[in-house]
């Protein structure tokens, strides 16, 4: 089936961002300008005050990706909903 190996992708206001494709892209870090949208998009409906769960796992995602223990640190905190991010007041 095409497409079956594939996670969905989240496509809002015009920001596309690029879809896991296979095992290795999972595990390796996004670049700088990839978590940037991600981050973006999480700042943006913070000012909106509501973040959707979509965007928030999206984030939280990528910064457990990075290869910085900081980012990972807070992407678990985002997920576990232990803190609120370092964005926040």
């Amino acid at each position: 089936m095409p497409g079956s190996d594939t996670l969905p992708c989240n496509h809002r206001n015009n920001t596309t961002l690029t879809c896991i494709s296979d095992a290795a892209d999972a595990e390796s870090p996004l670049k700088e300008s990839e978590l940037q949208v991600l981050r973006s998009q999480y700042l943006k409906e913070q000012e909106a005050q509501h973040i959707t769960v979509q965007t928030k796992f999206n984030y939280a995602w990528g910064l457990i990706k990075s290869e910085q223990h900081q980012n990972q640190l807070e992407g678990v905190k985002l997920l576990t909903g232990t803190s609120r991010s370092r964005f926040e007041g």
